[in-house]
């Protein structure tokens, strides 16, 4: 679409049905990624597991790469030293065993595959796993380890984590399988790490995997990002900031709704959240600017964006695009289906909490 006007420059439709295979991979949303001529995807058929390239400028499916009776893509594609790369996995007596795999970008063939590491069955339980590149480095969040490798397989490091069973965590489900987080503090790399099953924050040495501070946080869910000095995770009570350089808590943000869009700046962290109406039959959603530094509300502001009260919207992405946002809205009994939304500021003065208007 383009980001000024709304108009649809073309649209590829990948599934018109429900594949079983996502209620097997609950915890882990598709990403794209981007380059200058393609669009790289993986996505859920009844065949199973296919990996998708489509053209950026007219939205063609170039090539569908499917791995029916071959085992699975477990990982979102990533570009790393210039090549394709995803991980896949193969089903072995008690387990599965990882590989590290490159595709070519044109026709979506594997050039080679590599074995990495092998799982145990108790992986299954949250089949859920991150992938992460800085150059040519790869970082990967599986099954509670972590592991350091390249391209062609060879590793680097690996570290265990304290993995629990879901069975341990009733609210598991809430969870997301996000990839590490690379970061630059007072010059010297880190990699944040966190996982579904791992009740904790881990910050390490990317080239060595030393773990420079570890924090437990019973609760956590996902990385929102980070805003150069802190981290921003989601928690089952809200927003939680965590000072990059120790693992020390900075501040915390209450949310009594699941919210789902965030955005991290160096002065503001922007969140949506639902609240009542004043007849209570309705919810509103609405913005909240946070400080960076203390998570105090800065301001917020309305969104137009109205729906019943048994049946909140959900919200995210988000993006932040030539001083409007671009956020992506529905309705949780077809989450499937989705509606673009672009919000743009009112003009009211700075020190008034600023209002925005919604037009889809």
């Amino acid at each position: 679409m383009d980001a000024r006007s709304g108009q649809k420059l073309w649209q590829t439709d990948l599934a018109k049905t429900t594949s079983p295979l996502e209620e097997s991979w609950p915890l882990v949303p598709t990403r794209l990624t981007v380059t200058e001529k393609r669009l790289f995807l993986r996505r859920f058929s009844h065949a199973g597991i296919e990996l998708v390239a489509i053209g950026r400028a007219k939205g063609n499916i170039q090539w569908i790469r499917s791995f029916a009776g071959q085992g699975d893509v477990v990982s979102d594609f990533v570009i790393a030293g210039g090549k394709l790369v995803a991980l896949t996995s193969e089903k072995r007596p008690r387990g599965e065993q990882i590989y590290v795999a490159q595709f070519d970008p044109t026709s979506g063939e594997e050039i080679s595959r590599q074995p990495l590491v092998r799982l145990r069955d108790s992986w299954l339980a949250y089949h859920a796993c991150g992938l992460a590149a800085d150059g040519s480095r790869l970082l990967a969040t599986l099954g509670g380890a972590v592991l350091s490798f390249d391209v062609d397989g060879n590793m680097h490091w690996q570290r265990r984590q304290t993995w629990l069973s879901p069975m341990l965590d009733p609210n598991w489900p809430r969870s997301q399988s996000t990839p590490p987080l690379f970061a630059e503090i007072d010059g010297r790399k880190i990699a944040i790490v966190v996982q579904p099953g791992v009740p904790s924050v881990a910050c390490v040495d990317p080239q060595t995997g030393r773990q420079i501070w570890h924090r437990a946080v019973w609760g956590i869910r996902s990385i929102v990002g980070s805003t150069g000095q802190n981290l921003i995770a989601q928690t089952d009570r809200g927003l939680l900031a965590i000072d990059m350089n120790n693992g020390k808590t900075m501040w915390s943000h209450s949310q009594t709704s699941d919210a789902t869009a965030h955005l991290c700046g160096t002065k503001n962290v922007l969140t949506f959240e639902q609240q009542f109406t004043a007849d209570g039959k309705h919810v509103e959603s609405k913005i909240v600017w946070l400080d960076t530094k203390t998570g105090r509300v800065r301001a917020t502001g309305t969104t137009g964006l109205i729906s019943n009260a048994t049946e909140p919207l959900l919200l995210g992405p988000v993006v932040a695009h030539n001083g409007s946002l671009l956020l992506t809205t529905g309705e949780a009994k077809d989450a499937r289906n989705r509606q673009l939304v672009r919000l743009i500021p009112s003009g009211q003065p700075a020190d008034t909490p600023p209002k925005v208007a919604a037009a889809k």
